[in-house]
């Protein structure tokens, strides 16, 4: 019984992930290529002292794709590098006024397409979801670098 709720925990994930993808390409029709802006802009905004690096482990791209991504997100006035004061080989990314505001902009207009999703759900129950995703995905994680270090 144990495995089959297991099998039926992955499969109703798996469904979600997938049905919450398919969400983000239409808000992404919407906005054009606004969710994969929105993600890079919150990522930086939620971290501390993010590189280059980080951004390519975050979306699992080569340093170069990064780069390229970061340069884009400088150009474009969202984001601005800051010298590190230790190593000056490298950048901390931090947002620019104008980042705040396309990622509020962005975070905005997700949380109007999705805010009646969860509507059904109290506080508490809210909560007990994000905790035991949190767990899942941090397991995931962990999973994921116990593989990629013995490869």
């Amino acid at each position: 019984m144990e495995q089959t709720l297991n099998f039926q925990i992955y499969q109703t994930l798996h469904s979600i992930s997938r049905n919450m993808h398919h969400l983000a390409h239409y808000i992404g029709d919407q906005q054009g290529d606004m969710q994969q802006l929105g993600r890079s802009l919150n990522y930086i905004n939620d971290h501390k002292n993010v590189t280059a690096k980080d951004i390519a482990a975050f979306y699992n791209i080569k340093s170069s794709s990064a780069t390229v991504k970061v340069n884009k997100l400088v150009e474009e006035g969202y984001v601005e590098k800051t010298r590190d004061t230790k190593d000056l080989r490298v950048y901390f990314l931090n947002l620019t006024e104008k980042g705040i505001k396309k990622r509020n902009a962005i975070n905005q207009d997700t949380t109007t397409l999705i805010e009646d999703l969860f509507d059904d759900l109290t506080e508490n129950q809210k909560r007990v979801l994000f905790d035991e995703l949190q767990l899942i995905e941090h397991r995931l994680e962990s999973k994921k670098n116990n593989q990629t270090s013995d490869n």
